[in-house]
């Protein structure tokens, strides 16, 4: 018992916490070739839950699940405080070989009543946890987030209701963006986009951010400050000078 809750301890304080599941990593990377990948799950909870995961492009439903990829097992009990493993299969069909893929890895959790307690006027609620996973083909060049980096343009452009950043992504990976701001030589912030819940940017395409304001002329010394998520869940920042020609 000692041993299972030290377990989770470390998951805990090393990886994601969601809902009442404790998480072995902030995303999943699912290399094209492997015969299956393995991730570990720990019961934070109190209580018994019933567990279902399943893979699906976002939607958060199990009808929507994507048939290329089996979960085993797909169903199960886990009492509290309980470490288990899930292992995800994808029979390789389908998708592109020339870039990354983005799935949603969904972890569903049913709390088990508890049919001795006396009161019975408490909320049982269901919790859905979604994970990014992505499907990694075996032949893309190999990149680190440096390397990435690198390739990513910006630039600035505005119209009647205000400026926005435009970030392209030439590379065949995502883009996980955390956070665009304009700043100037002190670091100091001057414009950061409205928070959006999609943050990707994919493979070769472009994304807009909206600046909340109006960008003038005057302004395009300053720089823009991106924030990424790694493969790792390392958050990493980079600047960039404003491309004048293309204001």
């Amino acid at each position: 018992m000692i041993a299972r809750l030290l377990m989770i301890f470390i998951l805990w304080q090393a990886h994601t916490t969601v809902a009442g599941i404790v998480i072995n990593g902030t995303r999943i990377i699912y290399n094209e070739g492997l015969r299956e990948h393995a991730l570990k799950i720990a019961n934070a909870n109190l209580y018994p839950i019933l567990f279902q995961p399943w893979v699906d492009h976002g939607e958060g439903s199990p009808n929507k699940h994507v048939d290329s990829f089996i979960i085993v097992p797909p169903f199960f009990k886990m009492e509290a405080n309980e470490i288990n493993t899930i292992r995800m299969i994808h029979d390789g069909s389908g998708l592109p070989s020339d870039r990354e893929s983005v799935f949603w890895l969904n972890l569903y959790e049913i709390p088990l009543l508890d049919n001795n307690r006396s009161d019975h006027h408490y909320l049982n609620m269901a919790m859905n946890t979604q994970i990014k996973l992505f499907f990694r083909p075996k032949n893309l060049k190999k990149m680190n987030i440096e390397e990435i980096i690198q390739q990513v343009r910006t630039r600035i452009f505005s119209d009647e209701k205000g400026s926005y950043v435009m970030i392209t992504n030439p590379t065949p990976y995502h883009l996980s963006i955390l956070d665009v701001k304009l700043i100037d030589q002190s670091l100091n912030v001057k414009a950061k986009i409205i928070p959006n819940i999609n943050t990707l940017v994919a493979p070769f395409s472009f994304k807009n951010y909206d600046l909340n304001r109006k960008i003038l002329a005057s302004e395009l010394l300053l720089k823009i400050k991106i924030t990424l998520i790694d493969d790792f869940g390392r958050i990493v920042d980079f600047e960039q000078s404003i491309d004048q020609k293309t204001y």
